[in-house]
């Protein structure tokens, strides 16, 4: 059973895009979670055009209800440049259980090869403008 859920996520992520993850980048990845939601599992993959960002959420143990928000993703830089963002939603996530559901997200750049740390965090309210 655990099986196909880790099959059934990773292909649902291969999916997001519309075309295969790339291999796999070698930059530390921070999570960033909330009183109601754990980020894990994430990973960082090479694109044609930037950084596939991909990985898991699940509630954290006893809340239950409706998780707002949208997870933040960055591409940092270490000369200074503003990094890259995108903002995603995950897949279904049940109000109850310890399920957890996919979520994938594509940093734009063509200087991929200089990001050199990425971050994931669940933001409750949308970013400012």
């Amino acid at each position: 059973m655990v099986f196909k859920t880790v099959v059934g996520g990773a292909l649902a992520l291969a999916g997001l895009s519309g075309c295969a993850v790339g291999p796999r980048l070698a930059v530390p990845v921070s999570e960033a979670g909330s009183a109601r939601l754990q980020v894990f599992w994430v990973s960082a993959h090479a694109r044609s055009d930037g950084v596939e960002v991909i990985g898991r959420v699940r509630r954290k143990p006893l809340y239950v209800g409706v998780i707002g928000g949208h997870l933040h993703v960055e591409g940092r830089f270490s000369d200074g440049r503003p990094p890259v963002v995108a903002d995603t939603r995950w897949g279904g996530l049940p109000s109850r259980g310890s399920t957890s559901a996919s979520f994938g997200a594509v940093l734009r750049t063509d200087r991929a090869a200089d990001i050199t740390a990425i971050h994931v965090e669940h933001r409750l309210r949308d970013d400012e403008g």
